[in-house]
């Protein structure tokens, strides 16, 4: 693979997962208006809709560090692979001796 496509990948990777982020935040945002809809026409109560909106705010923030998770183009260097610590450690030894 080329240095080139390598980092068009990782470009289209942080799309993917901006993409993510906004698809998330849109749902949030029906799901609020959704709760407010329901307590309008007395569906629910004024503490059940607080209690909701603060369910679905924590589920949207659950989403959205998933989304984060993976790699972005400006933090990481699709050239390099990342070693574990015990695996870096081993190499560090093995290098000083």
């Amino acid at each position: 693979m080329t240095e080139e496509r390598r980092k068009d990948l990782a470009k289209l990777t942080g799309q993917f997962a901006e993409k993510a982020r906004i698809a998330i935040r849109n749902v949030r945002r029906d799901g609020m208006d959704a709760l407010k809809a329901d307590e309008n026409k007395k569906e629910i109560g004024e503490d059940d809709r607080k209690r909701l909106e603060t369910e679905v705010q924590k589920l949207t923030d659950d989403m959205i560090a998933e989304a984060d998770k993976h790699p972005k183009p400006k933090n990481r260097n699709p050239d390099t692979v990342k070693l574990s610590a015990a695996r870096k450690n081993r190499w560090v030894r093995r290098k000083r001796r």
